[in-house]
């Protein structure tokens, strides 16, 4: 591959990425603000780990109009923060790692 890993690594970071994001606490009532300030600070901490990891560092930006996410020579983006973003970079990898 041209970041350098192969596939079935790629493929890994894309599993744990995706099982991180699972365990991120679901917003709900009775107090959404509370869910909602508890998922944003889990949310933060995922980015921290993973914009600092040595294996697989990500780049992320937000901006304006939505956050992106590079990763291992995948780049992906959302208007739905974050989460949205991760979700979109492991769907990229899947389609095109996983049918390589």
């Amino acid at each position: 591959m041209k970041n350098g890993h192969d596939a079935a690594y790629v493929l890994r970071v894309s599993d744990q990425l995706a099982a991180r994001l699972e365990q991120l606490p679901e917003i709900a009532g009775p107090d959404w603000s509370a869910s909602h300030a508890e998922f944003r600070k889990e949310q933060d901490a995922l980015g921290l780990e993973l914009t600092t990891r040595s294996d697989a560092q990500a780049n992320i930006r937000k901006s304006f109009d939505g956050t992106s996410i590079s990763m291992l020579g995948f780049r992906a983006s959302s208007t739905s923060g974050l989460c949205g973003a991760c979700r979109n970079w492991i769907r990229q990898v899947k389609a095109k790692v996983g049918s390589a």
